[in-house]
């Protein structure tokens, strides 16, 4: 209970509203890898992988087939 009124307290001083402890819920998410796909009109696939930091564009040849990956940079910043 501790924990919900200190998160009530944060809360309550950054916004308009004051929650109310024992009233909401706490999660918490442990993220270890994220993909980030996309097509576009032209049916090709773009692939952002973290980690380890890879991006990829698969050409569409078809409707229902993909060329093999290649090398491609839009949303990753190198280190």
């Amino acid at each position: 209970m501790a924990l919900n009124e200190s998160i009530a307290a944060a809360v309550a001083a950054q916004k308009e509203y004051t929650p109310v402890p024992g009233k909401f819920h706490l999660f918490r998410v442990d993220i270890e890898e994220i993909t980030f796909v996309r097509w576009r009109s032209d049916n090709d696939q773009y692939l952002a992988r973290w980690p380890p930091g890879v991006e990829q564009l698969r050409r569409g040849t078809s409707a229902t087939s993909n060329a093999p990956p290649e090398p491609y940079s839009d949303l990753l910043v190198p280190d």
